[in-house]
């Protein structure tokens, strides 16, 4: 279909009528992917920019018989250990359908573009989906888990800061999730800075928590900047 006007044909010094060129920024190459009994077909260039995983085995050397793996429904890249419904919520946000780009969704599947994005080295994405996280509210205790899961040393701090200042007490069933060692330190650091007038002071709370959490806010830290390289 020809939506504008018609412009004289060029021709070359031979008089054949020269190919049209491949524009250099918007001509994609496909590529499919098999998720359980699902294939999936999205340009290729989105899985090389934004993941070192995808970009080192894509750029592999494929043997010539059979084509290339990806390049067609016959012969697709298998993703193994990965649901399809986790995949297809990842490529929302890689390749967003409506204009301009308006992800919505649920905690649970920014938790599943985390944990991709986390293990196929999605640097931007896995920021992008710890930022949506950070603006949801999270129960205290899965928020530490997943802070321990996916090392986000924010997640760690302000979630032991809801469990120290909270009024009930930390069950059992809670200090097994988090662990024994960081419940003993929830109270510890409830201790520490139990309020004489029934107040807590968040100030000197924080500064508690970064003491009595030192070594675990750290590794998380490390972790955490090697997920984000150039990142803020």
């Amino acid at each position: 279909m020809n939506t504008s006007m018609e412009e004289p044909t060029r021709t070359n010094s031979d008089g054949t009528v020269p190919l049209p060129q491949k524009d250099e920024k918007y001509y994609f190459t496909p590529i499919v992917f098999q998720v359980d009994d699902c294939l999936f077909k999205v340009p290729k260039f989105a899985f090389c920019e934004s993941s070192t995983v995808f970009s080192d085995m894509l750029a592999v050397p494929q043997p010539s018989e059979g084509g290339q793996e990806g390049s067609s429904a016959k012969n697709p890249v298998k993703l193994h250990g990965v649901s399809k419904d986790d995949f297809r919520r990842l490529l929302e946000v890689m390749y967003p359908l409506d204009i301009p780009p308006s992800p919505s969704m649920s905690q649970d599947g920014w938790i599943a573009v985390l944990s991709l994005s986390q293990m196929w080295e999605m640097y931007k994405i896995r920021s992008l989906a710890i930022d949506k996280l950070t603006a949801m509210p999270v129960d205290s205790i899965r928020k530490i888990k997943l802070a321990k899961q996916f090392h986000v040393p924010q997640w760690l701090r302000t979630g032991y800061l809801e469990l120290v200042n909270r009024n009930e007490m930390l069950s059992m069933e809670e200090a097994e999730q988090i662990d024994y060692v960081s419940a003993i330190r929830v109270f510890q650091v409830r201790e520490e800075v139990r309020p004489r007038n029934g107040y807590y002071s968040t100030s000197s709370t924080n500064t508690v928590i970064e003491r009595v959490f030192k070594e675990e806010l750290e590794v998380a830290q490390d972790i955490h900047h090697t997920y984000s390289p150039g990142l803020s």
